[in-house]
């Protein structure tokens, strides 16, 4: 694993911690996985669900989320 330190961050006193924006634009997302281990913490991106349609242009999300919502309102 190859490791990069692209910066020093602070945690603050509720527990946030700020990624720079480089490394924010880098990984184009903003959900990370976080992993506790011995001695370190990890964050590891996780692509938008989104990323997973590339392949399927036409598929129209917002629809389908509308749609979803819908049917959840419907069964209430």
């Amino acid at each position: 694993m190859v490791s990069m330190k692209d910066a020093i961050v602070k945690i603050d006193q509720a527990g946030r911690l700020v990624l720079p924006a480089k490394v924010r634009r880098r990984f184009k997302t903003d959900k990370f996985e976080l992993r506790a281990g011995e001695g370190k913490v990890e964050l590891i991106p996780v692509e938008p669900v989104e990323s997973l349609f590339r392949s399927v242009p036409e598929l129209d999300l917002e629809r389908i989320r509308r749609e979803h919502r819908e049917e959840v309102e419907d069964e209430r």
